[in-house]
């Protein structure tokens, strides 16, 4: 149970990063903040390595899940 309400907020997270990295690869447009939009085709490079940084984030928020969920129940058994 106290594992459940540790991952509520990582699994929370999770779910609002990635609805964010579809609606910007979707759209082709990344909104940061107050009124400040990146297209992609004004500067792409940006554009691109603000899409890897959100994968980045995706990616440690998916390990964090993955410690509690898989790792940990082995390691306490043996």
């Amino acid at each position: 149970m106290q594992v459940t309400t540790m991952l509520l907020p990582v699994l929370i997270a999770f779910v609002l990063m990635s609805c964010k990295l579809f609606n910007s690869l979707r759209t082709m447009k990344i909104y940061m903040g107050v009124g400040v939009m990146l297209v992609r085709y004004d500067n792409p490079l940006l554009f691109w390595f603000v899409i890897v940084l959100q994968c980045l984030a995706l990616g440690a928020l998916l390990a964090i899940i993955y410690v509690p969920v898989f790792i940990l129940p082995n390691q306490i058994m043996s």
